[in-house]
């Protein structure tokens, strides 16, 4: 069984004990936004049982939570202003409950977790480097070894200090410290999250209607991916084997400038792991399409620990809402692609409209 997936939500002093206190985290897309596809994609990753570390602005990471195995997933909140808005002072529209996971009290600082490791690749949590953790995206992905790291890293800072993982018991609840710079249980139930109008907790967009259109992006085709990868009937094709499927993160940037993998797949475990770096675009591809993925491929080989010629899989996957061929000068930069012996020859997937009913398949293409 995969090992589950860890996610870092960036949070404030002032918002810090308010997630504490009724155990959810959120994402938001500024003061007045109702929606945001990629803030959605996201947080769609996100499934029930994961991980979760809160990072806290200007004072470093703490956890770890647990996404609540029992609770809804995902849920979308369109009222205005959004449930505990006027405590958040933020208009998070994305949100999820976590739960108690042997949550530390301490956290780690931002220079001790990231600062001190930039000159020590093989160490460096790059995923958090390169999200800059700056709030613009609230829900970021972290590899595995990435979580390995980042929680030895807040369980030795609090065994160090002679703390042990809180034990919350009935009767009281978790909250923030702000003066000693800790999470701390209080006296006093867990705080229910219970808003009065039920709107609040509501089913987020589906982003198949716009997948459809000609007017849908990228960011469509990957929200819909995120929120269904391991479920939708195709989901092999695109991430691989569903019973080794260890991973999934979607923007992984790829270097400090604005270049990002649109979604990158793990399935297996230690030395049989097999990497898939899967390209998105809304439209059918071009003769200089494939060029993309030779970056992300030599940014793999050099920071993935494992990653090499022969278990890297590059993908590229295309929406072809009019079916049309592929062109002879794609299929040709395709074959010079894989002349190169950079990775494993690439797989091409086209994403179509079914012919009955309002759904999309997708499906691998020989060239």
């Amino acid at each position: 069984m995969p090992r589950p997936m860890a996610h870092v939500f960036i949070v404030d002093e002032k918002t810090f004990p308010v997630h504490l206190e009724y155990q959810f985290a959120g994402t938001t897309a500024g003061p007045s936004k109702a929606r945001h596809i990629g803030l959605y994609a996201d947080i769609a990753r996100v499934r029930p049982g994961h991980r979760a570390y809160f990072y806290l602005l200007r004072q470093g990471f703490y956890g770890p939570f647990l996404i609540d195995p029992d609770n809804q997933g995902v849920w979308w909140d369109p009222v205005n202003p959004t449930y505990l808005q006027d405590r958040l002072g933020r208009r998070l529209i994305y949100r999820v409950r976590v739960v108690s996971d042997d949550t530390y009290p301490l956290g780690i600082s931002e220079w001790d977790s990231l600062d001190r490791y930039l000159r020590e690749p093989d160490r460096c949590l790059w995923s958090l480097v390169y999200r800059k953790l700056k709030g613009e995206r609230g829900c970021t992905m972290i590899f595995p070894w990435e979580d390995d790291f980042l929680f030895e890293l807040i369980r030795q800072r609090n065994e160090q200090a002679g703390r042990g993982p809180l034990v919350p018991l009935d009767d009281v609840h978790f909250t923030w410290d702000p003066e000693k710079s800790k999470v701390t249980i209080a006296p006093g139930a867990l705080l229910e999250y219970a808003p009065e109008n039920k709107h609040h907790i509501t089913p987020p967009d589906n982003p198949l209607e716009k997948l459809r259109l000609a007017s849908g992006s990228e960011s469509h085709i990957q929200a819909y991916l995120t929120q269904g990868y391991g479920r939708l009937p195709d989901t092999e094709i695109i991430f691989g084997p569903t019973g080794t499927l260890s991973w999934v993160g979607n923007e992984v940037a790829c270097g400090l400038g604005m270049q990002k993998i649109d979604l990158f797949a793990i399935n297996g475990e230690g030395a049989d792991r097999r990497f898939r770096l899967i390209e998105l675009k809304k439209d059918p591809p071009m003769d200089t399409t494939v060029g993309q993925l030779e970056r992300y491929i030599d940014w793999t080989k050099r920071f993935v620990p494992g990653a090499n010629t022969h278990n890297t899989q590059p993908v590229l996957l295309c929406r072809n809402l009019k079916n049309q061929p592929l062109a002879s000068k794609v299929v040709e930069s395709f074959h010079r692609f894989n002349d190169t012996g950079v990775a494993r020859p690439l797989e091409y997937i086209e994403c179509v409209r079914e012919r009955v009913g309002g759904g999309v398949r997708f499906c691998r293409v020989a060239y």
